[in-house]
């Protein structure tokens, strides 16, 4: 292009036009979602072995950042369904996640209620941190009972799981061990135990029953 970025979207007759390269190298599913192949898919396939050749075959998602993008870089004509005798994408174009997130909303309270905990294990973090990182934070809103699929589409939608079927019974000898405190948390602790002991000399010695000497719970102390 003329500013040097190698982008045109205008013709020369100033009409808007799509980006050749968002074209060529993405496909755009009918519900908005875009995809992409394997980079380098096509390159020294002699040295590679059986299961890279099946891992660069695969489809992936773009990120939300890039498909916002190419959204702007192609027209309205682009984004049209289009509707082709035999297209191996149909599946994927029939699937949505708007509507998969929509129907799992909708089937909360019922997981909860009539949802197998098997595969739901305890959120537990084997040492501490003084900053909140993400592995703190519990990730199960997305929650799926074993059978989740199957019992959603024999119930139409609504999930109805088999009240008959077993599925609720824990693997053998799985016990979850508390494990003790962290170095860092007695590190901490004796530092704490430290500044408090330096503190009596100017406010006197703390009893026992003194709230700085009582252990509190979810602190250092606790």
């Amino acid at each position: 292009a003329a500013d040097g970025y190698g982008v045109t979207l205008y013709d020369k007759k100033g009409e808007r036009t799509t980006l050749k390269a968002v074209e060529l190298r993405f496909k755009r599913l009918d519900w908005g979602a875009w995809i992409r192949t394997h980079g380098g898919r096509d390159k020294k396939h002699w040295k590679k072995h059986t299961n890279q050749l099946r891992r660069i075959e695969k489809h992936f998602f773009c990120a939300p950042y890039h498909a916002r993008r190419f959204d702007r870089a192609v027209n309205s004509d682009f984004k049209d369904v289009r509707h082709i005798p035999d297209d191996p994408y149909k599946v994927y174009n029939d699937m949505s996640f708007h509507k998969y997130q929509a129907t799992k909303h909708k089937n909360m309270e019922r997981i909860k209620q009539l949802g197998s905990n098997i595969y739901r294990f305890p959120h537990y973090r084997a040492h501490t941190s003084h900053n909140i990182l993400r592995i703190d934070k519990r990730y199960d809103y997305a929650y799926e009972p074993p059978g989740y699929h199957k019992d959603l589409g024999d119930g139409e939608g609504v999930y109805t799981p088999d009240p008959n079927r077993v599925h609720d019974i824990p693997a053998p000898n799985y016990v979850l061990e508390q494990r003790f405190p962290s170095k860092m948390t007695k590190f901490a602790g004796r530092k704490y135990w430290k500044k408090l002991r330096e503190y009596e000399r100017f406010a006197g010695r703390l009893p026992p029953s003194h709230p700085l000497r009582l252990p509190v719970y979810g602190t250092i102390t606790g």
